[in-house]
């Protein structure tokens, strides 16, 4: 049991911080509004015209915008290769760049380069140090934090670095929109959709939803079959013991029989054992996963186990289904229990 509920917690919430680092950026990057290309399901599968820009600068109610460029990479580390996201942005912008750094500071030239604090760690870089992107050299002036995931980690160049780099100054992935004082976001949403009807305008939470899902897509289908497989585990496991339990105690239920204790009283007690055993499961398996929770993401920290309320919930839901499931076996052993038999044994 104890093992069943901490693989549940853990691999539920290593699904959820993938989700939560994929779609980081969006949630944190300033922006409330992005207009992206239609059908697009990420900022990296986007190209739309740069010129959008001072068209959405010019409709009411918008109080800041910006562009960006977000390109998947492989990035050469010396002898490793590294799957990135690039970010091009716009130095005065406010929007669009890294949100927080560990060390260093923002971007001044575009011969600058700003890396993910992680894997700079990872691969021996500091600010400071030189690195060659797609040919060109650049140089570290900062690491920044809460920009890696498992799957890849984010650094950060200015928008000019980008066009030069792939020779694509007319295009970008998305524009970033802050919304004026005067009006709500949604609001904003809806004109910014009349007027833009061939591209596709959504707020932060669903754009961050929408690059989630497509993770989740991918990899829910995994996290299903693994869960299911603790259940079964957790089942057996609190089923055997009970089992081992009330057979080892096969004559005093014999007695309690014969003496006119009904069997209604004995299920009830089977069931209040299965019950204590079942609390101290789920207690030693929350305490178990976040002991390993936390040995995971201080050992690889690219891994962020992040288990919420629903998960919580749902593992509660699961630990009670096992109690429940696991006493069919001893109970239909008491009910088999013969009297005489335990009396000539």
């Amino acid at each position: 049991m104890t093992l069943a509920v901490a693989l549940i917690l853990i691999i539920e919430g290593f699904a959820l911080g993938m989700y939560s680092q994929t779609a980081s950026f969006v949630n944190k990057n300033g922006a409330d509004l992005y207009i992206t290309q239609k059908g697009s399901q990420s900022l990296s599968d986007s190209f739309i015209s740069r010129s959008l820009e001072s068209l959405v600068s010019d409709v009411d109610g918008v109080g800041k915008v910006t562009s960006v460029n977000v390109i998947p990479i492989i990035f050469d580390v010396g002898k490793r290769k590294t799957t990135m996201a690039l970010y091009g942005f716009q130095r005065n912008s406010g929007m669009g760049g890294p949100w927080k750094l560990t060390t260093g500071r923002m971007i001044a030239g575009n011969d600058e380069i700003i890396v993910d604090s992680v894997m700079a760690g990872q691969n021996g870089l500091q600010a400071g140090k030189k690195v060659q992107l797609l040919g060109k050299e650049f140089q570290i002036v900062g690491l920044s934090s809460e920009t890696n995931s498992y799957m890849n980690s984010s650094i950060f160049v200015t928008q000019a670095a980008i066009a030069g780099l792939l020779n694509n100054s007319g295009l970008v992935s998305a524009i970033l929109i802050k919304a004026g004082n005067t009006i709500q976001v949604n609001a904003l949403k809806e004109i910014l959709a009349r007027k833009f009807p061939d591209l596709q305008v959504l707020t932060r939470s669903e754009m961050a939803g929408k690059i989630s899902s497509t993770l989740e897509d991918a990899i829910g289908p995994v996290i299903s079959i693994i869960v299911g497989v603790a259940f079964p585990v957790g089942i057996m496991v609190v089923g055997l013991t009970m089992y081992i339990m009330v057979l080892g105690k096969s004559k005093e239920y014999g007695i309690l029989k014969a003496i006119g204790t009904d069997n209604k009283k004995l299920y009830t007690t089977v069931l209040g054992e299965t019950v204590f055993l079942t609390v101290l499961g789920f207690v030693a398996g929350f305490l178990l996963f976040r002991l390993s929770a936390w040995l995971i993401m201080q050992i690889w920290p690219q891994f962020y186990i992040n288990a919420d309320s629903a998960s919580f919930i749902k593992a509660v839901i699961m630990t009670i289904a096992m109690s429940m499931l696991s006493t069919i076996t001893p109970i239909r052993r008491i009910s088999k229990i013969d009297t005489a038999r335990v009396f000539n044994s």
